[in-house]
């Protein structure tokens, strides 16, 4: 049995169709994966700051910390050592004030003592305010 060509035409369009109501179900309304869509930003240059607050978590093997304070408009923030394996941080405590680059705001933390998207920031200096 030989497949006529209108016949074809029809699967052809049938599959288009399937696989676009797929393809758009899944991108949402404003054209952008919703696996993407959230409150994370990065931002194009980053900001320069000098940030004081209080140490109330120490993670990524010593290589992070969680901070409480004012920093812009959040009360929390996370300040990493450019080196990740340096592990430095462990003999810090207490207010620190952090000076570095602020690269924009990440929720890979959203789900630990923050409990909400916080800034970013590259520490360049960092000093316990007890030395």
């Amino acid at each position: 049995m030989v497949m006529k060509k209108e016949r074809l035409v029809i699967i052809l369009i049938l599959v288009i169709s399937a696989f676009a109501a797929y393809y758009f179900s899944y991108m949402g309304d404003n054209g952008r994966a919703n696996i993407w869509i959230g409150d994370e930003k990065e931002f194009t240059k980053p900001i320069d700051v000098i940030w004081r607050g209080e140490i109330i978590s120490i993670m990524a093997g010593g290589s992070c910390v969680g901070l409480t304070g004012e920093f812009d408009t959040y009360t929390q923030a996370i300040a990493c050592l450019p080196n990740p394996d340096s592990g430095e941080l462990w003999k810090l405590e207490g207010v620190v004030t952090v000076t570095g680059k602020w690269f924009g705001i990440t929720c890979a933390y959203k789900n630990t003592i923050f409990g909400e998207c916080v800034p970013d920031v590259s520490i360049e200096n960092i000093k316990s305010e007890s030395n």
